[in-house]
């Protein structure tokens, strides 16, 4: 049995949450509804942890949109303890390509497509606050990666992203895209098998199962 902790518009164009296990209910102590797309959910443990599940614009929603998208994410960033763990992730409808020229910091080499303009916010985003894009470490079947597709399967993208800290790197060694789970919903995968300095974070993280609203 899930719990789910949910934010969305009236209309089916937004909407983003967590469906958390039954059994992990008492590792949650906070859960803040801060628009229709941006919701944090705060979990105990040795670490406190503060997961952002967020649902941004897509690339044809106007740039007034988008640029508050991102305004408000980084103040809800900014109200967030530095010392705990912070995670962003969710679909943050963004094609950041297969040129890492100048982005070395955020992001891996495994990434997909041509960078659009959501994608070079994204990365900028992610700069600003030192985070590194996790799932484009690692290594997996592109059909694995993939976390979009039209319904004749034509058109596939890889929308869904996860960031950390980069000084908590370590921490996540896998992030699947599963696209035909809960109709197109991400699974982030944390395993057990982490270094023994990122085992804090494994702790809190492995208590909660990440999911969001499937409105492209």
């Amino acid at each position: 049995m899930m719990m789910l902790y949910y934010s969305g518009g009236e209309h089916h164009t937004e909407g983003v949450g967590f469906a958390v296990n039954r059994k992990c209910l008492d590792y949650v102590v906070g859960f803040q509804l801060l628009t229709s797309r941006i919701t944090v959910l705060t979990l105990t443990g040795t670490m406190k942890t503060h997961i952002v599940a967020v649902y941004a614009p897509t690339e044809m929603s106007s740039e007034e949109s988008r640029d508050e998208f991102y305004d408000r994410l980084q103040v809800a960033l900014d109200t967030l303890p530095r010392r705990d763990i912070i995670i962003t992730a969710g679909d943050v409808n963004a094609h950041i390509g297969t040129n890492r020229d100048g982005w070395n910091n955020v992001t891996g080499s495994l990434r997909y497509g041509n960078m659009n303009d959501n994608g070079f916010r994204l990365f900028s985003f992610a700069a600003a606050n030192n985070f590194i894009i996790s799932n484009t470490y690692f290594q997996h079947p592109l059909k694995h990666r993939l976390t979009w597709r039209m319904p004749s399967g034509k058109d596939t993208a890889i929308l869904d992203y996860f960031f950390i800290r980069s000084r908590f790197g370590n921490a996540v060694h896998e992030r699947y895209g599963y696209s035909d789970i809960f109709e197109g919903q991400p699974v982030i995968v944390m395993p057990d098998n982490v270094p023994t300095e990122a085992k804090r974070i494994r702790e809190n993280l492995k208590k909660v199962f990440f999911s969001r609203d499937g409105i492209h």
